[in-house]
């Protein structure tokens, strides 16, 4: 086993622990970086020097649970021909809790599911292999030359796409981590800024559509291009029901005093905001013809997140 650390010119004493640690341990092996880089390169340097057959990336937001490497290792040696495995992530925003993917699962006991049935379940449920409860195996994501640095934030989400479609991938239908949604997250950030979130999907269904053409099926390329549709649409949707509730809190503070009575109509006010967005979400799925994913999706859709 390795632990590989990557430290982005820290300013804490996180070297001084770090080494602490490598004394004792032998598995762990810190490599710094002079001047702050950021989490893309220094995911890189951390991937470039992985020597083992199987690697977990984790970040600052991932919380692993009990049993998590040893029932994905079973699995992963019982089906050698897997490109990784995954399980459900919790997700915490610390208010609220649910799961990813949400039931029905793809799968309801610890299975392979081939590239053809990973495939199928992609399109017609729009199913999701979760990335921070994947165990890699390191030789497919070589052999596709995964982990394009001009993808950025999406691309370990790109590789393991890529993986699952042409290896398949070991599910474990049972919580394996909690992710802990913040502000300042990638998720956060990108749905205050659906425009940045569609610039780097259109760089990744360029790549899908010529330099990656060999691993990406045509059928997968054109729905991949319909969702990312359907998700810029939604952080839009997000947008504007965030301006019309800072609206209303704004026209609040021009009052010249607060009266219970206030509190209770600008309350009141936010509702048909929120119904707005969901009637505008139930109308664009159903002309897309994917009504399902609403249905399936029934607790993201009331969730704050």
């Amino acid at each position: 086993m390795e632990v590989i650390i990557v430290d982005d010119a820290s300013t804490d004493n996180s070297i001084e622990v770090i080494e602490d640690f490598a004394k004792k341990y032998s598995a762990i092996k810190l490599i710094r970086n002079e001047v702050n880089k950021g989490p893309i390169y220094s995911f890189r340097r951390g991937w470039e020097n992985i020597e083992g057959d199987y690697f977990y990336l984790a970040s600052a937001d991932d919380k692993i649970l009990p049993g998590f490497f040893e029932k994905s290792m079973a699995l992963l040696e019982q089906y050698p021909k897997a490109g990784l495995c995954s399980g459900i992530s919790i997700l915490d925003n610390g208010e609220k809790q649910h799961e990813n993917p949400l039931r029905p699962y793809i799968a309801d006991t610890p299975s392979y599911l081939s590239p053809e049935k990973v495939l199928d379940a992609y399109i017609k449920t729009n199913e999701e292999i979760v990335g921070n409860t994947a165990i890699w195996r390191r030789e497919p994501a070589i052999e596709t030359r995964g982990f394009p640095m001009e993808l950025e934030n999406i691309l370990d989400e790109f590789t393991l796409l890529m993986i699952s479609l042409n290896y398949g991938v070991c599910f474990i239908p049972e919580p394996l981590a909690i992710y802990n949604i913040k502000a300042t997250s990638f998720s956060s950030k990108y749905r205050e800024d659906p425009q940045a979130l569609e610039h780097l999907l259109k760089k990744a269904e360029v790549l899908m559509e010529t330099t990656y053409s060999n691993w990406f099926p045509p059928a997968f390329v054109e729905f991949f291009k319909r969702k990312n549709r359907y998700l810029y649409g939604v952080g839009i949707l997000t947008k504007l029901e965030q301006s019309q509730v800072e609206c209303l809190q704004q026209i609040e503070k021009t009052l010249p005093s607060q009266i219970f009575l206030d509190k209770i109509f600008f309350k009141a006010a936010q509702f048909p905001i929120k119904f707005q967005k969901i009637i505008c979400r139930i109308f664009w799925l159903i002309r897309k013809g994917k009504f399902s994913w609403y249905k399936r999706r029934w607790n993201n859709i009331f969730s704050s997140n």
